[in-house]
């Protein structure tokens, strides 16, 4: 059973700065770029959360919905009512970041997944991406954590919020469903009982399933796309294939007409480039080597095996099911990005745990020598600060932080 209460230690206080300081970053660097594709109405960024059911139910609706809905009370324009959305479901997901991670003392492996590439430090390295649907994932299961770790809900209540967040996902973004093992995850290690897991999980599974099928009756018809992008006031181009026409119906609300077959078909030419595979699974084994080592850790101390074998075990089922995404769309760094993230959270959850019950012990355990600790810090600012996750498309692996600091200077200069 996770504990609810974190005991903190003098370093552990002094860390929060620089933990702030990070994640303070993170959301200004990535604000930025998100703000030009609004500004833009890019098609992908800010199309996909303008799907609404101006044209009937159809896939991916709910947020579009919601942000129709605020648009029409508030004449604000609808790319920058997303904008906000997005702004504030990112700074409260971030926040609950924090919360999960104050006061831990965080080992070289949970800060080396906790400050990687592919997880917080994707967003601002992604500058195209921008603040896409799986943000409401993060700040789902962040939100479920935090209430496991208050240790305040009955059953019923968490199941509950469950069935809201799950069965909302789903109505949001379909791909999100392959990290759903996540939950399973938080809600079996914080329960004594598996019993008691499957009957949290009984009305949010049936929810979902529900929902799931709703979504695969109505992925959406060239009719719906047109009836949505008239609701926005756009304008949709003839060709599904043109993927390149500017304005935001021909991005997301373009493509929902068009099978998954298509999707395939544009993927695959990418997946034949010479060295794609090697490269990517590259990538995957430096995103994944720090959850599972961090798991690893956790696990060889007895009172976290069951926690940490269950955690385990669903990871590695949900980034087995993803494997389904990667043939069907380019994205592939935000396929890897979202199982990434969703393993730090519970790797940060369950080092709360831990922390709860060792930190006194540990606090009178030696240091280690410093020049391990030297090495170990070097090794982890080029970890974190020399690579970064692209798609297929864009397979050259970029310099992460340091060429986002070059471009950056460069353009300084350029305009100055």
């Amino acid at each position: 059973m996770v504990p609810t209460r974190v005991v903190q230690s003098s370093r552990t206080r002094n860390s929060r700065i620089w933990i702030a300081t990070f994640l303070a970053l993170v959301a200004a660097l990535s604000m930025e770029p998100a703000w030009l594709l609004a500004r833009s109405n890019a098609p992908y960024a800010i199309g996909d959360w303008l799907i609404n059911y101006s044209g009937g139910f159809v896939r991916r609706g709910l947020p579009g919905e919601i942000i129709l809905l605020l648009h029409r009370l508030s004449h604000l324009p609808l790319a920058w009512v997303a904008y906000g959305i997005q702004v504030l479901i990112f700074i409260c997901f971030l926040v609950g970041v924090y919360k999960l991670i104050a006061g831990l003392r965080l080992n070289l492996w949970t800060a080396a997944a906790f400050f990687s590439p592919a997880t917080l430090s994707f967003f601002p390295l992604n500058r195209t991406m921008g603040y896409r649907k799986e943000i409401l994932l993060y700040a789902g299961l962040t939100l479920i954590l935090l209430l496991l770790r208050s240790a305040r809900l009955r059953d019923w209540q968490l199941s509950g919020a469950l069935t809201v967040i799950l069965g909302g996902l789903v109505l949001s973004h379909e791909a999100s469903l392959v990290c759903f093992p996540y939950f399973v995850a938080a809600v079996v290690a914080s329960r004594k009982t598996l019993s008691a897991a499957v009957r949290i999980f009984a009305v949010p599974a049936a929810v979902s399933a529900i929902a799931l099928a709703a979504v695969m009756l109505h992925p959406g018809t060239r009719q719906t796309a047109q009836s949505i992008c008239s609701s926005i006031g756009g304008t949709l181009n003839a060709k599904v294939e043109a993927t390149d026409v500017p304005g935001v119906c021909n991005g997301s609300i373009l493509w929902l007409q068009a099978p998954i077959t298509e999707y395939r078909e544009l993927t695959l030419p990418h997946i034949h480039q010479p060295g794609i595979i090697p490269r990517f699974s590259f990538l995957a084994l430096l995103t994944f080597i720090p959850g599972f080592a961090a798991l690893a850790v956790l696990y060889r101390r007895n009172q976290l095996r069951r926690e940490a074998a269950v955690v385990s075990l669903c990871a590695i089922v949900a980034i087995s099911g993803s494997s389904y995404l990667f043939p069907n769309g380019m994205d592939w760094g935000r396929w890897i990005n979202m199982q990434a993230v969703c393993l730090m959270l519970l790797v940060l959850f369950l080092a709360g745990a831990t922390e709860a019950r060792t930190s006194a012990e540990s606090e009178r355990q030696p240091t280690p020598y410093r020049w391990r600790r030297i090495l170990a810090s070097i090794g982890l600012a080029l970890y974190a600060t020399c690579w970064t996750l692209p798609m297929v498309s864009e397979w050259q692996i970029s310099g992460g932080y340091l060429a986002f600091a070059a471009h950056a200077g460069a353009r300084f200069i350029y305009r100055h």
